[in-house]
């Protein structure tokens, strides 16, 4: 051996040590084995240390040593009695072994504390405390109250692992520092099965909120402060209450001037989500009343299409939306451009470009004014907007001044401005009626008009006849003179047979004679025509 000091390190984990010596150059084996005797206790108790010296001296006195951080002598025994240092008595020991001289060392430990933990072991001189034997008193206390750590904010869908962080305050901490914690987890005042180690490994969802973890180091039962995991997420759902009534079109039905509202936007976000309103109309976006998500009472106009509820996450600044679409119902808008026109001498063409409808089925009205009071004529149906539509009126009095007025309507109202257009028709009126026409009623004037019509047809038939006759007349002139002066012998001849024939009492005959001649008479190119059937036209 080049050494004769030798520390063994950990002997607390072993019941005994054995040491086998030899010497250089020789075979025999030198065993000593020494016995790990160590007691343990709790903070406040009373303990009784023992062991078994090896002799006690028989002149002198045998000492008892503590060592821990330092080496003391707590009590010396002698034949005759035992010193407490100067005093014979002690509150914190007293030696129990009678006869003072037995090898049987035993005394008692009173209130004890974390320093009273040590090496105890006795001799005749303090080297000789350290051959072996003595005891080791552990003093147990509570492990630190466990402390979870970890990542505590974490966005669903992930992983986070927890570790229940503790250790033993025991003393001595040669003892301490070999003893191996484990431990119990908790959720929601609840064990979780089969989870007995140090680390904790959990799958993120966003009910994890609800959920409160804890931990306890099972070595004293000692439970820490329990503790939540801050599950980060971002709602992907927007709740607005009330819930709005939507119709078919999934829009709400809402006449202009009417208010929609309060409606509350909420997100369950973590951390919190930023939700703000905004307007949409024809004319843009703009920031409605609102505070704290709360979408205050708004006059519903004409041009208004939807509200919006954004939410943004302030983790990451993403946003999420939900929409309250307005189907706004109002008076349609005035006609644009109304104009009258007349293209022939009784009719006057009205047109005019449709307008905003209102969100309903749109139609029109026209009147007439007829004296002071205007005369609804008809209605024209037409659903598009911003598209010309025409109506053709008539007949009319040629040259008079007529005024018409237009209204839009729909199931809500009329238009509250109507449209007025003054027409003049074309023609010139009679002198007559020029100067009555004020006193004239609208039925007087239809009833002028037919008696109009009725001659004006009748001068059409007598000049078509006219012209027929003439037509034939003609025909007849082109005969030369020839045929002509044949045609008179003929007739007189004719003339002065039936003259002759009617004295004779035959009829029959002078139906003969006179169809035979004109048979005669057939036989030219073109017949003449009977002055009976000239008569009849």
């Amino acid at each position: 051996m080049n050494s004769t000091h030798y520390t063994v390190r950990d002997v607390l984990l072993y019941d005994s040590i054995t040491i086998n010596v030899r010497t250089s150059g020789s075979a025999d084996n030198n065993i000593e084995t020494y016995n790990v005797s160590n007691v343990q206790t709790q903070i406040g108790n009373t303990m009784n240390i023992s062991w078994t010296a090896a002799f006690f001296p028989r002149a002198g006195q045998y000492n008892v040593y503590y060592t821990y951080r330092e080496n003391s002598t707590i009590f010396s025994v002698r034949s005759n009695g035992v010193s407490y240092g100067v005093n014979n008595q002690s509150t914190k020991y007293t030696y129990l072994t009678r006869p003072f001289t037995s090898t049987n060392i035993m005394f008692e430990i009173r209130d004890i504390t974390l320093d009273d933990a040590g090496y105890y072991n006795g001799g005749s001189i303090a080297e000789a405390a350290w051959s072996g034997g003595g005891v080791v008193l552990v003093v147990k206390e509570k492990p630190s109250k466990p402390n979870i750590t970890g990542d505590l904010n974490v966005e669903v869908n992930r992983y986070v692992e927890l570790t229940c962080f503790s250790h033993s305050t025991s003393a001595p901490d040669y003892y301490s520092k070999l003893v191996n914690l484990s431990y119990t987890w908790f959720v929601n005042e609840t064990k979780m099965d089969g989870e007995t180690r140090e680390n904790l490994r959990i799958y993120v969802t966003i009910d994890l909120k609800y959920n409160k973890y804890s931990c306890r180091a099972t070595d004293d039962n000692l439970e820490c402060d329990p503790l939540q995991i801050n599950s980060l997420y971002k709602y992907d759902r927007l709740t607005i209450s009330p819930e709005p009534e939507l119709n078919e079109d999934n829009k709400i039905a809402v006449r202009e001037g009417d208010i929609i509202g309060p409606f509350n936007c909420s997100a369950d976000c973590n951390p919190r989500c930023d939700i703000t309103w905004k307007l949409k109309s024809t004319s843009g976006y703009s920031d409605p009343p609102q505070k704290d998500g709360l979408l205050l009472a708004l006059v519903v106009e004409r041009d208004m299409e939807f509200v919006r509820c954004v939410a943004q996450w302030i983790h990451t600044n993403k946003t999420i939306q939900k929409e309250i679409l307005l189907d706004v119902q109002c008076n349609p808008q005035t006609p644009i451009n109304f104009t009258g026109y007349s293209f022939t001498n009784n009719c006057v063409n009205l047109t005019w470009i449709s307008g905003f409808n209102g969100g309903n089925d749109q139609f029109f009205i026209v009147h007439l004014k007829d004296s002071s009071t205007w005369r609804e004529l008809t209605n024209v149906t037409y659903q598009m907007e911003g598209r010309k539509v025409q109506f053709d009126h008539g007949p009319l009095t040629p040259g008079r001044e007529y005024w018409f007025r237009l209204k839009s309507c729909n199931t809500i109202n009329c238009s509250s401005t109507p449209a007025d257009v003054r027409a003049v028709v074309k023609g010139e009126l009679c002198a007559q009626y020029k100067g009555n026409q004020e006193k004239a009623t609208p039925t007087d004037v239809l009833v002028g008009i037919c008696i109009l019509l009725t001659v004006f047809g009748i001068a059409c038939l007598i000049v078509a006849v006219l012209v027929i006759f003439k037509t034939r007349r003609g025909n007849d002139d082109r005969y030369d003179d020839h045929d002509v002066e044949l045609d008179e012998e003929h007739m007189t001849q004719h003339y002065v047979y039936v003259q002759d024939s009617s004295e004779d009492d035959d009829a029959g005959v002078q139906v003969i004679g006179v169809e035979m001649d004109y048979t005669v008479m057939h036989s030219r190119s073109e017949q003449e025509t009977p002055y009976e059937e000239l008569n009849s036209i």
